[in-house]
């Protein structure tokens, strides 16, 4: 995937700017992001009480790709419109001066910068969760299960490529897109109940959903100790 927005860059007006730097922003995003959603975003939900669920946190992240390729979609829409060369930019020439009417490298940063807090929401969550309730002798086969279906997923990226070319790459970031959301829906159908589970389990959730309870309690275990003989 990389290697195609790559691709897409080179086809743009760079200016001064190398085509190869844009996925640096992927790094940079996930810097900004982290921090952001730690120490801002959660405690500012958990004030509403608000908490995001492992399968809610991992849904959000899948959402983000999507958006990421609808990004790409559109950017590569306006590259075709772009004269002079239209639908096939790649044939048009590597100079400067034929790229002016194109969209300037730097539009294609918010692909990277969204896929960047997709990975901070689905990727560490579900790492997170792995190590939570993976068996404690399983650990280490769950996380190597994880690496196999990122494997997995790199070895479709290689079958799909084929279909990365001029002038077909609009429906080919767009069906990238529909195929992410489709799978962001039947991953929240099949999971969404694991949310349920882990809202038991969860101190904070518990503090959360039975405060009623826990007040009622305090106040019939202070209620008996007036009443009490001493």
């Amino acid at each position: 995937m990389q290697n195609n927005l790559i691709s897409q860059t080179s086809t743009m007006k760079t200016g001064s700017t190398p085509n190869d730097i844009l996925p640096g922003m992927n790094q940079v995003g996930c810097i900004l992001a982290s921090p952001f959603v730690e120490y801002i975003l959660d405690p500012m939900l958990a004030r509403r009480r608000i908490y995001l669920r492992p399968v809610t946190r991992i849904a959000i992240g899948f959402s983000f790709v999507v958006l990421s390729m609808l990004y790409a979609t559109v950017l590569q829409h306006f590259i075709y419109r772009s004269a002079p060369c239209f639908d096939h930019p790649s044939d048009c020439g590597v100079h400067q001066s034929d790229r002016q009417a194109r969209p300037n490298v730097w539009y294609q940063a918010p692909v990277y910068l969204l896929i960047a807090v997709g990975e901070v929401f689905a990727m560490t969550t579900a790492m997170e969760y792995a190590e939570k309730h993976a068996p404690k002798g399983m650990k280490v086969l769950v996380q190597a299960i994880n690496m196999l279906i990122t494997g997995i997923g790199s070895a479709a990226a290689l079958v799909i490529a084929e279909g990365a070319h001029d002038p077909y790459l609009v429906y080919f970031y767009g069906s990238l897109a529909g195929g992410m959301a489709m799978t962001t829906i039947i991953f929240c159908i099949f999971f969404r109940n694991n949310d349920k589970e882990d809202v038991v389990s969860s101190p904070e959730a518990g503090l959360h959903f039975d405060n009623g309870f826990i007040n009622t309690a305090r106040s019939h275990s202070e209620g008996s100790g007036r009443n009490s003989p001493e």
